[in-house]
């Protein structure tokens, strides 16, 4: 199957929108999807915000924390290692990545 084959069967699909500078021959934007917008290959400003609000990231991280310090008060030795080594393992892994 040829490149041009694939990325037809591609724009058929909607998943690669058609722009009529990278394909002359092609029609006008028939078949690319409505959703996105040609040229920059990111969604349309047409989309209606959400009705519902969005918590915000500092809330649910401190949440987390907070649940994370009284957690010991509460849980049994086995849980609270548990998350000991799930902490210390976390660290290594993100010093590896760094």
């Amino acid at each position: 199957m040829s490149l041009r084959s694939r990325l037809q069967a591609f724009r058929r699909a909607g998943v690669v929108p058609q722009a009529p500078a990278l394909d002359p021959a092609s029609p006008a934007l028939d078949h690319a999807s409505p959703a996105l917008d040609p040229n920059t290959l990111t969604p349309k400003a047409t989309a209606q915000p959400s009705d519902r609000a969005m918590i915000p990231p500092r809330l649910v991280l401190a949440v987390f924390l907070v649940l994370l310090a009284i957690a010991p008060q509460f849980l049994p030795p086995f849980y609270v290692t548990l998350l000991n080594y799930i902490g210390l393992y976390a660290l290594v892994a993100l010093g590896l990545v760094l």
